[in-house]
């Protein structure tokens, strides 16, 4: 796995002065390795086949790193 994800954020706790500045990362089962995501938002169908008005959202995971291309995990 790449390094990519370690210098974007140190690189974003520098530019923003927050030391508590983090990307998003959720725990893949059943390893429980920690995976990069980006929050999507979207609305849902209603029966009718109309939007809801309120957004609904959902984290999607990466295959491979957006800033390299290297994929992120080792298929064991």
């Amino acid at each position: 796995m790449c390094d990519c994800f370690d210098k974007v954020e140190a690189n974003l706790k520098e530019k923003t002065d927050d030391p508590e500045a983090s990307l998003n990362y959720m725990y893949a089962m059943p390893s429980f390795e920690k995976k990069p995501v980006i929050e999507a938002t979207y609305r849902k169908k209603k029966k009718d086949g109309t939007f809801n008005k309120t957004e609904s959202t959902i984290s999607i995971a990466y295959p491979f790193c957006p800033f390299c291309g290297k994929k992120l995990s080792e298929e064991k």
